[in-house]
């Protein structure tokens, strides 16, 4: 399965590409969502991660036009007041922090239609 994984924290996006890869996922990582359209410009992704707030350009509103595209998207919110823009927005969400298994679960759950 291949993810794409936007953070424009360099040390989480290592962190999350280590976790997914150890589970068996292709990880594309791109520390920003100009990064982010030029690898989806370039290859087809199966689900894309998203952080939520991002310098630059909100991971919500690139979810957004992401969405429109008809890609699996999961936003990665850091704290409840981020979290309640994804869930006003209709977008399925995991709070950071988390661990591999809620990550997985999370995609999972995506990737199914049940978020």
């Amino acid at each position: 399965m291949r993810v794409l994984v936007v953070d424009d924290d360099p040390l989480v996006l290592a962190v999350i590409e280590e976790m997914l890869g150890s589970r068996g996922y292709e990880v594309t990582g791109a520390g920003s969502a100009d990064r982010a359209r030029v690898r989806l410009a370039a290859k087809r992704f199966d689900i894309l991660l998203i952080d939520v707030p991002m310098v630059r350009l909100c991971g919500i509103e690139l979810a957004r036009e992401v969405r429109a595209e008809g890609t699996p998207i999961l936003v990665m919110p850091a704290g409840s007041d981020v979290a309640a823009q994804a869930e006003e927005a209709g977008l399925p969400f995991l709070t950071k922090p988390f661990t591999d298994e809620a990550l997985a679960a999370a995609i999972d759950r995506v990737l199914a239609g049940v978020d």
